[in-house]
């Protein structure tokens, strides 16, 4: 959208252009957020473990395989059309039952990830550092799995502004400008405004 502004003292004019700059982060689901959240937490914790020759998550990549099996399995199950109530029912408890096999795996390597933290901490080991980047995926990980529970074990909505629509990339918003084709864009919400001398003022 571009908008011809005021005119001051007859000398300087300026123009607003607003638009959308796409944030580098692939469609977001609670589902593979939290794929995303476990992965790195147990990825940075294997690491700091590997620095204090510490055997924990020394299997750090089949865990992550492991996720990831529960994950796509979750992801193919689709609630189920059918009138027929028993057969929904039926559905509905394999989705929920293999929900909670995948936020089974995802809270026990999480919870050794935070187990890990202590350890090292009670022990001052040192890399203390390294927690920052490694808590942030904590976090957003107990955030998804609370989400999960909610919606899928509770049947809850989640609101709009309880969602994070990616861990690596966090001020991404989930935008909808109603255009043909585009139902949504992911990104940020960018104004540019340039003077008559070609000169960005904001």
């Amino acid at each position: 959208m571009v908008t011809n502004c005021v005119k001051k003292n007859d000398e300087t004019f300026a123009r607003c252009d607003s638009f959308i700059l796409k944030t580098n982060v692939h469609y977001p689901t609670d589902l593979s957020l939290l794929f995303d959240s476990t992965r790195k937490a147990i990825q940075l914790t294997a690491k700091l473990c590997e620095s204090f020759a510490m055997s924990n998550f020394r299997q750090n990549k089949y865990n992550i395989a492991s996720i990831k099996k529960a994950m796509r399995k979750l992801q193919k199950l689709r609630r189920s059309k059918s009138k027929n109530e028993k057969t929904a029912a039926k559905r509905s408890l394999e989705i929920k039952n293999q929900c909670n096999s995948y936020l089974e795996i995802c809270q026990h390597n999480i919870s050794k990830v935070k187990g890990i933290k202590h350890y090292i901490l009670e022990n001052n080991l040192g890399g203390i550092e390294s927690f920052s980047n490694i808590d942030q995926f904590v976090n957003h990980a107990d955030r998804f799995m609370d989400q999960i529970r909610r919606r899928i074990i509770n049947e809850e909505s989640i609101p709009h502004e309880e969602k994070v629509f990616s861990v690596f990339e966090e001020h991404t918003e989930w935008i909808s400008k109603g255009k043909a084709g585009v139902p949504v864009e992911l990104g940020l919400r960018v104004a540019i405004v340039e003077c008559q001398f070609g000169f960005i003022l904001s």
